[in-house]
């Protein structure tokens, strides 16, 4: 099955339950675990209009991004080969996009984060504003509150917890 047909049918149903008013129990149903990580929601949901600012990014200069970008570049393109792509209006509040909020921490509880996803060019680290495209912001694009992340850091694999989310902004209207 191709990817966009993919896509389509995971869209058509979660659609087919919002229209059903089970939305609910759809969401519940795809609770699992993928990949050694638990997810809420059973993959990672991307908005629509975030996508195609993501599609335009890893196209863009590719040769300018550092070696370490291109290998979590990567590693997130083959995450949004799963991911679920919703409009907007069906988007769940408490899943990390560009600018969320996030608070995360590790698994073993040891240190807490929080941050800003934005896009490269707003990056501030001293602003706690954080790039979708360093390792910690495509570790946790698309994920939601609750969900246990396990990702590769240049310093090693890490467990890490997604604590809360909060919607600033919309990127895009």
């Amino acid at each position: 099955m191709s990817k966009k047909k993919q896509v389509d049918t995971r869209t058509a149903a979660y659609n087919l339950a919002i229209e059903n008013n089970s939305a609910n129990v759809f969401l519940k149903r795809c609770f699992s675990i993928h990949k050694d990580r638990i997810m809420k929601y059973g993959q990672i949901i991307i908005e629509e209009k975030e996508f195609l600012i993501l599609e335009n990014l890893f196209n863009l200069k590719k040769e300018e991004y550092s070696k370490t970008a291109k290998i979590y570049i990567l590693k997130l393109l083959d995450e949004l080969k799963r991911a679920l792509i919703l409009p907007e209006s069906k988007m769940p509040e408490d899943v990390i996009r560009l600018n969320s909020k996030v608070k995360i921490s590790s698994k073993d509880n040891l240190w807490v984060k929080t941050f800003e996803l934005v896009l490269p060019h707003q990056s501030n680290v001293s602003d706690n504003k954080i790039s979708l495209l360093l390792p910690m912001g495509t570790a946790v694009l698309g994920y939601a509150k609750g969900d246990d992340i396990l990702w590769e850091f240049p310093s090693g694999l890490k467990e890490l917890k997604v604590i809360d989310v909060k919607q600033l902004q919309k990127v895009l209207k």
